[in-house]
């Protein structure tokens, strides 16, 4: 539990939206949710099936064209990252990062608990992206999960998780286009 106490921490959005209701937009943290998002509503796509996802992820996690949030947790949790994975590291586009965990954590947190092999890489992918933002408070705790999570996953029996741990084992730096 220890280790993803730093992803339960973002999933108090949602607390703030039973607390403040309405008047959420108005609050200290208006600002913050408006920009965790786009015009297009890109980073809280919540489209059923597989259109846009990346096709490794698709076959890791078996969603179809009927897939979503309630018949697959993996759904969510992939349709969130993969915007993510398209974005450039800079300051600007922070908040979409890590609105990432709060989006994701009803889904994430039973899944790690178990330390779920699909679950552990996905979130790897986000530590790896996490890293690469360069904020002091984050980039060590991000690589150090991230390197703890691939040497852990490299004993996996899903012969699925190996070929998809280039990402994450390179700390953000490979090519991301073996997963498309």
């Amino acid at each position: 539990m220890h280790a993803i106490n730093p992803l339960a921490a973002t999933g108090g959005f949602g607390a703030l939206r039973v607390i403040l209701g309405e008047h959420m937009m108005e609050s200290t943290w208006g600002s913050v949710l408006q920009d965790s998002d786009d015009e297009l509503g890109t980073f809280t796509d919540d489209r059923i099936g597989t259109a846009g996802l990346p096709a490794a992820f698709v076959d890791l996690c078996e969603l179809d064209a009927e897939s979503n949030a309630e018949n697959n947790p993996y759904h969510a949790i992939v349709r969130r990252l993969t915007p993510l994975l398209r974005l450039r590291p800079c300051e600007d586009s922070f908040t979409k990062f890590i609105a990432f965990s709060g989006r994701t954590w009803r889904y994430l947190r039973p899944l790690l608990l178990v330390r779920d092999a699909r679950a552990l890489l996905l979130i790897s992918y986000w530590f790896a992206l996490m890293k690469e933002k360069k904020q002091w408070w984050i980039c060590v705790r991000a690589e150090t999960e991230c390197i703890a999570i691939v040497d852990y996953l490299r004993r996996s029996e899903d012969p699925r998780i190996l070929p998809l741990l280039t990402f994450p084992a390179s700390l953000g730096q490979a090519d991301l286009s073996y997963i498309w």
